[in-house]
């Protein structure tokens, strides 16, 4: 297997889900880790079978990012800033959700103390 230098990716018998992510995985995987060429076949085994072939090298810029990908195949333009504008908010909102769990915890904590407190007969403190 050490020799193999280029590998086709051919896909047939219609669309199905997740098929993108599958083509996408074995053109990264095989160029990114072992330095392979990838060529993409198109329109099926037509593409392989008529002359001329219907063929296209695979490069990681043809997929771009996973997210681009996906938007370019359901046909969707990619506007860059907007996603980080995205990814901004999620981590914001990320940092907000780990201080609330932050402090929910301390107030579990408390409350726990207070229980303890109250089973030994002492008096609550008052605030």
């Amino acid at each position: 297997m050490a020799d193999i230098k280029k590998i086709g990716v051919l896909t047939s018998g219609g669309d199905c889900a997740g098929l993108n992510a599958v083509i996408r995985a074995v053109a990264y995987h095989a160029i990114q880790f072992y330095g392979w060429t990838v060529i993409g076949i198109q329109d099926g085994t037509s593409g392989l079978i008529e002359r001329p072939l219907r063929y296209r090298e695979l490069t990681l810029d043809t997929f771009g990012t996973p997210f681009e990908a996906d938007c370019r195949a359901a046909g969707l333009e990619v506007d860059a800033s907007a996603l980080m504008t995205a990814i901004a908010a999620i981590q914001e909102l990320s940092v907000g959700l780990d201080a609330q769990v932050a402090r929910i915890a301390r107030l579990e904590a408390d409350n726990a103390a207070l229980r303890a407190q109250l089973q030994r007969g002492a008096a609550a403190p008052t605030r």
